[in-house]
This record gives C-alpha cells, sequence and structure tokens, in this order.
C-alpha cells in the first residue's frame, strides 16, 4: 500500500499580528528616538523640495542605518574594569564579573559559574587573584597593565622586573584566560541582543524571541498600513487642532501617550515650517500621494509573504548571517576553546619575543557541545536555552552527559562549509587569543 503524503500546512493569508492600536504606536515608536526639531526639519523639506536639493541621508536617518552595520561588525568588548581594585576581595569580585557576566547573575546559574572557574580555568580563579593582590603591593604598574588589558606590556615589565618566568608565565596566562572567557560572554550577550532587540533601542515588535518575519510585519509592514490609513482619512479631517487630535485618537490612527505625543509635536512644527515657507496646499497633497504609492508595497505583505519567503522561523541572527541564535553561541564556544588552548604557546612567544601566532586546534565534539551549553545557559541568547539542564532528563543542573548543544553543532557544521557563512561568523562572533597579545 502506498505511503499516504501528507500536505504541508497552509501559509496563513491574513495578518493579525497588531491591534490598530499598536499599529499606530508601532509607526510612532518608528521615529520616537529621533530628535524632534530635527525630524520636523526633515519632513518640512522632504515637502518643500523640488528634486534640485542634496540627496545624502540627513544624520538622523545615517544613525538607524547603521544598526545593522554595527551588528554585523560588533567589536569584542574591550572589558574595561573601571577603578583599580584596592584590595584582594575587590579584586576577586571584578575577575567573577568577567567570567560569570551580568547575564549570568540574572539568570542564577550558579552551575554554569562552577564549570567556568572549575574547568575553563582549572580551579585557579582564587590563587589568580591572590597573585594580583600581591602584584598591587610589589609591582603596581604590571598590576595596572593587566587591568587595563595590556599583556604584552606586562609580560615585559614582568621581566625587567626579574619576576621568575614560571609565576610570569602563570600570571599572564590565568588572565588571559579570564579575559577571553570575557570575550566569549561579550559575544553571547550579543547574540541575545540580536534575538530580542535586533534594532537597539528602535521598535522590532513586541514578542521577546523576535523572528525575522515578527520584526518585518510589526517594524515595517504594519506601521506603513497605519501610514496609508492615515493618509487615506486625512482629507475628511476637519475642525480644529483639538478636534483633529481627538479624531485620530479615538480612531486609533495616533498612538496614545509619548509616543503619540511626539508625532503630534513633530506635525504642529511642520506646519508651522510650511507655512513661514509660503507651502502651498497642493505640494503637501502631492507628497501625500507618494508617501502613499512609497508604503504600499509593504503595507501589502502579509502572513504568506512571511511563510513563503521562510522568515516565520528565521531569527534575524539567521536572517542577517545565516546562522540561528543556537548555532552562533556554538561558534562561539568552537573558538573561546582554541583560544582558550593558545594561550599557553602566546605567552612563551611574548616571553620569548617572537612572532605570535594561535595555532588552531580542533576542539573535540563532546567538548564543543558542553562548552556551548554552559555559554548558553549562562548568557540565554537563544528561546531553547532555558531549558538547558532540563530537557533529556536532566535534574535542573549542567553535565557533559546532558548534550544539550548537540543539535545546533551538527546544524553549524553544515552551514559552516558556506564561506560566506563562515567569514561572516569569524568576523562577527570570533574570538582572536592574539589580540590580546598585541598590547
Amino acid at each position: 500500500m502506498p505511503r499516504k503524503v501528507r500536505k504541508p500546512p497552509k501559509a496563513p493569508q491574513i495578518r493579525r499580528v497588531l491591534t490598530r492600536a499598536e499599529r499606530a504606536t508601532a509607526a510612532a515608536r518608528n521615529v520616537a528616538l529621533f530628535d524632534r526639531h530635527e525630524l520636523a526639519q526633515l519632513v518640512a523639506a522632504f515637502i518643500l523640495d523640488t528634486g534640485q536639493g542634496s540627496k545624502s541621508l540627513p544624520a538622523p536617518i545615517r544613525a538607524a542605518v547603521e544598526l545593522r552595520n554595527a551588528a554585523v561588525r560588533h567589536p569584542l568588548s574591550s572589558l574595561h574594569f573601571g577603578t583599580l581594585p584596592g584590595d584582594y576581595k575587590a579584586i576577586r569580585e571584578q575577575l567573577l564579573a568577567i567570567i560569570s557576566t551580568e547575564a549570568s547573575s540574572v539568570f542564577a546559574r550558579d552551575d554554569a559559574l562552577f564549570w567556568i572557574t572549575s574547568d575553563w580555568l582549572g580551579d585557579r580563579l582564587d590563587a589568580h587573584a591572590e597573585a594580583l593582590d600581591e602584584l598591587r603591593e610589589t609591582h603596581p604598574r604590571i598590576f595596572r597593565a593587566l587591568f587595563e588589558r595590556q599583556l604584552r606590556l606586562a609580560a615585559r615589565l614582568g621581566t625587567q622586573a626579574g619576576i621568575d618566568r614560571s609565576r610570569l608565565k602563570h600570571l599572564l596566562c590565568d588572565h588571559a584566560r579570564i579575559l577571553l572567557i570575557g570575550m566569549a560572554h561579550d559575544n553571547i550577550a550579543h547574540i541575545r541582543r540580536l534575538a530580542i532587540s535586533p534594532h537597539g533601542r528602535h521598535f522590532a515588535g513586541y514578542t521577546v524571541w523576535k523572528s525575522a518575519g515578527h520584526v518585518l510585519l510589526t517594524s515595517v509592514a504594519e506601521p506603513a498600513i497605519a501610514v496609508s490609513e492615515l493618509i487615506a482619512r486625512a482629507p475628511t479631517m476637519s475642525g480644529d487642532d483639538d478636534a483633529v487630535r481627538k479624531k485620530l485618537l479615538g480612531d486609533k490612527l495616533l498612538a496614545s501617550g509619548a509616543a503619540g505625543d511626539f508625532v503630534w509635536a513633530v506635525a504642529i512644527e511642520v506646519r508651522a515650517m510650511l507655512r513661514r515657507a509660503a507651502c502651498a496646499d497642493a505640494r503637501v497633497t502631492t507628497k501625500l500621494g507618494a508617501i502613499a504609492n512609497a508604503v504600499a508595497a509593504v503595507a501589502g505583505i502579509t502572513n504568506r509573504d512571511i511563510f513563503e519567503q521562510n522568515l516565520t522561523q528565521t531569527s534575524m541572527s539567521g536572517f542577517w548571517f545565516g546562522l540561528e541564535s543556537s548555532e552562533a553561541a556554538t561558534f562561539v564556544a568552537i573558538d573561546l576553546i582554541k583560544a582558550l588552548n593558545a594561550v599557553e604557546a602566546l605567552v612563551e612567544a611574548v616571553l620569548d619575543q617572537r612572532a605570535l601566532e594561535a595555532h588552531a586546534t580542533k576542539p573535540s565534539r563532546t567538548k564543543t557541545i558542553f562548552v556551548a551549553t554552559v555559554l548558553r545557559a549562562a548568557g540565554q541568547p537563544d528561546r531553547e536555552a532555558a531549558q538547558l539542564g532540563t530537557a533529556r532528563g536532566g535534574d535542573g543542573g549542567l553535565d557533559p552527559a546532558n548534550k544539550g548543544s548537540r543539535g545546533p553543532l551538527a546544524s553549524l557544521q553544515v552551514k559552516l562549509r558556506d564561506p560566506v557563512i563562515a567569514e561572516r561568523a569569524s568576523r562577527t562572533f570570533g574570538i582572536d587569543p592574539v589580540a590580546l597579545f598585541r598590547r
């Protein structure tokens, strides 16, 4: 008997993402982070433009465009320590803050911190804090260099001061490993930002974990609908300012609260500018028509379009880099293992004043899976990370036997065969241990 072929699920055709009130708020929040006067000048200039003016993007628009570029070019954290710690307790607290991260403390994963200190640092956190406290008294310049992430300088000063090579090597290796773990946490935090606030402080939708489809609908398509509806209703509006505003609020064409207040204030300021410039009503009408035409295409985007473009399950990380959040976190884990393994050779090279080279050693599959699991549990970069340690029979703790990141590793390995994805991942999520020893 032939196997029955299951029909693919039908894509939803009617969009039900935002309410009318949320749609108006989304449209307002798209611009609410701009300076009010600057935005009013931008709008007035657009309406008054005869086609002969400059076509360069205004500063606020350039800043918005740079958000995506900033996501792609995410730099490693400089891990500034602020003021230098003044005693052993303060030193240990600062080191602990690096290897546990703010996110880790929020999510209270003490089991993640256990593996970081015992496995990745070889239980040397307290010993390193003690060594730094001693250094603070005996060699303050070396102490400062380490806390300013100038490991090459610290090595040179230590050699000049006649510090025993073995002691100096331990000092540099321990500190480098702590900084590398901090870099890994920083990259995991960046992956989380891409998952929950991909446009930074700009509006990107109301769900916590945002798919590319959700971001497109809530930050582009739905606001475009609100603009279209407002333009369509504009000719029917009459009365003084209070009456018009009340009507717009009642019909949910203008957001309530601070976002709506901002848009209304901009509109009043633009009107004053146009009156001073003796702008004809016909020009305003023409520009409204141009705006309506421009937003018509995006206002027509539906759930079916999102479904057909496979954006319903794709995160913004997947959309921009080709790697889902859990896969990107696993990439960070692989680079962290390689970096930690390279530390000793790099320190030897610095002490010998030789060229710096990080010889990449391929980490084992088991090690990669567990390091990725610990990083994901500590930083929560993806929606599944909260279940790590509980899935597959876990008792709520992290255990190398749980294999919580096995799936992301398998899919990552397939995707990295694409050189474009591999290059993007390395540029944005990679960890370069050599960079620690260049200063």
